[in-house]
């Protein structure tokens, strides 16, 4: 004899379609909600933005000369968990460098880069962005982006600039950011910039490395 309940009517299969349907629905929404930061970081952001919070204020011969919060506006759009920016002073050199650190999900954290965000700027890019690599002493290749801009105004110094990404241990000059991070649960962004009068530019060392081999060398870690 057949089971009545396993050939549910029209008016039955069309509710189970329907509850399946809202299952979908639900769980598309709490990942895409969590995703999205929808209902505040999670445990894990939060662990990461007290890392990034803990960066040093002396590191190497850099010393800390200034600290200011970022634009609520730009926090909202990148997502942002936790930030620091900064500027470093080198006691030896004299140079200075800004550093901005950021945490949040890999989607809006990993679209923005500085060509886009200083060719608004009345900048303009000179060459093509080279890939740095430095060591850590654990012996730990980390690469980066490197690139420089002119000013359209009248000044004649240029601007350095450094930038990558890390969603583990190591940060990396990625060129396909949001389709290598896709779906990660935080990623890290370092960006780095440093006038450089023009004069000197091709003689003197890039501050920006200079400082993330400091940096490399100071213990300090994204994973904590």
């Amino acid at each position: 004899m057949t089971n009545p309940n396993l050939n549910p009517s029209p008016q039955g299969r069309l509710l189970l379609l329907i509850a399946a349907g809202i299952g979908i629905t639900v769980g598309t929404g709490f990942a895409y909600g969590r995703l999205t930061q929808r209902w505040g970081p999670g445990p894990d952001l939060m662990a990461a933005a007290r890392n990034v919070a803990n960066l040093p204020k002396q590191i190497g011969d850099w010393q800390l000369l200034s600290e200011e919060p970022m634009d609520p506006a730009v926090i909202q759009i990148l997502s942002c968990a936790g930030h620091v920016n900064r500027k470093y002073l080198n006691r030896q050199t004299g140079q200075t460098i800004s550093i901005a650190i950021i945490v949040g999900p890999s989607g809006p954290t990993s679209v923005h880069t500085p060509e886009i965000c200083y060719s608004s700027r009345a900048y303009t890019v000179t060459g093509t962005r080279k890939r740095a690599t430095l060591s850590d002493p654990d012996g730990r290749a980390h690469s980066f982006w490197t690139l420089s801009f002119r000013s359209n105004k009248t000044s004649i110094d240029q601007l350095r600039v450094c930038y990558g990404w890390c969603a583990d241990a190591g940060w990396t000059a990625a060129e396909s950011p949001r389709l290598e991070f896709a779906g990660r649960r935080l990623l890290y962004k370092l960006q780095i910039a440093s006038l450089v009068s023009q004069l000197a530019a091709d003689k003197s060392p890039d501050p920006c490395q200079e400082f993330l081999s400091a940096l490399l060398r100071s213990g300090w870690k994204i994973n904590g």
